[in-house]
């Protein structure tokens, strides 16, 4: 990792590179989640609020110590993660959105020094035309807000976010009558119930048979209504 990762934050630099983004951002998200599985949370914190000075030791030391080069590149990553966070490409700006619900929900003082940039981006994600980036910035929103210590980065947000989930909630009338459809079939026994195939918990993205629109607005009305 120590070469690797260096490699990785130097490409997502190069725009001429952007093909190769997706799979970049998609392998440093994986890293992250080892992060997040092995260290200690309290001696991540006292680590990265060090300066990284001190090394990782873990339940399991050896890994620890590998995973030590992206807490050393963690302000160079947040710094390249913010160039192409307004990519085109809804995939790269989704994969974006992952990391930094990811680190968020590791360990707040990760970002610190660009946490209010970072929600600035957030807040724009939530409204995202694509659905996949905006429900990862509704499940940002809500592991801020479900903190319960993170008020103040929160509070000068949260008229537009307001304002964002309401108008991500409402149903165009194509979609009312959908949704009135499925529920006369399921009323009437005609439609076989939806069991969830993947949830978050599981290793999943939390994704179901009922597609992006009904996930997206269940997650904006939870973000609703914890805001």
């Amino acid at each position: 990792l120590e070469i690797l990762i260096p490699l990785y934050l130097d490409i997502l630099a190069s725009s001429s590179r952007a093909e190769l983004f997706p799979s970049i951002l998609a392998t440093l998200l994986a890293i992250i989640n080892l992060l997040k599985n092995i260290i200690d949370p309290d001696e991540l914190h006292s680590n990265y609020e060090n300066n990284n000075n001190s090394s990782l030791s873990s339940r399991t030391p050896t890994l620890a110590q590998g995973l030590q080069p992206l807490i050393q590149n963690m302000s160079r990553m947040l710094s390249q993660l913010g160039t192409v966070a307004t990519h085109t490409n809804p995939i790269i700006r989704r994969n974006v959105c992952q990391i930094l619900l990811q680190l968020a929900s590791t360990d707040l003082t990760l970002l610190s020094g660009c946490l209010n940039d970072v929600c600035g981006f957030m807040q724009i994600a939530l409204n995202d035309s694509a659905e996949d980036v905006a429900k990862e910035a509704a499940e940002f929103w809500l592991v801020l807000v479900e903190r319960g210590d993170a008020y103040d980065v929160i509070y000068p947000f949260v008229s537009n976010l307001v304002q964002i989930c309401s108008q991500r909630v409402r149903l165009c009338q194509e979609q009312m009558q959908i949704e009135r459809e499925e529920y006369e079939e399921h009323a009437s026994g005609d439609k076989p119930v939806r069991i969830p195939t993947r949830s978050r918990k599981n290793g999943g993205d939390g994704e179901n048979e009922e597609g992006n629109i009904q996930t997206i607005r269940r997650r904006t009305l939870k973000l609703l209504d914890n805001l």
